[in-house]
């Protein structure tokens, strides 16, 4: 088991090899969790329990921006140092961020676009260029 034996491996093989009593998946498993397990593995699976409790408690609605109410969590975390991100993960999160404002302004191009086209009335500023002579 220590080797990374699946525990189904060694319940069949204790079952082909006569072996008595023959234990059950579920006591290996426990057996495992109890003895064999480091210390980083006990502290991740209590995150990971704490993480899904959090998740619980976040109740978005219809209307609600997903990425907004996960960085607004997140930084929360930050604040009370729960969390250390890495530099990388805050890279990967200004690069989402940057597309969406780069989408938002594709959005926005198409729409003045369409409304220029259709005769619809633009409002700013505008100045005439002459036409390059050649």
């Amino acid at each position: 088991m220590k080797e990374g034996v699946p525990v189904l491996a060694i319940v069949r093989w204790m079952g082909d090899e006569k072996f008595e009593p023959v234990f059950h998946r579920n006591t290996l498993m426990r057996h495992r969790r109890d003895h064999l397990t480091d210390d980083y593995e006990r502290k991740r699976v209590a995150a990971v329990a704490v993480l899904k409790q959090q998740a619980a408690t976040i109740q978005p609605t219809a209307t609600t921006d997903i990425a907004r109410l996960v960085r607004d969590v997140a930084a929360q975390r930050v604040m009370a140092g729960e969390v250390k991100p890495t530099i990388s993960e805050g890279l990967r999160a200004q690069d989402l961020l940057d597309k969406r404002a780069g989408k938002m302004l594709d959005v926005q191009v198409a729409l003045t676009i369409a409304q220029a086209m259709f005769g619809q009335a633009i409002e700013g500023e505008y100045q005439e260029i002459a036409a390059p002579s050649n």
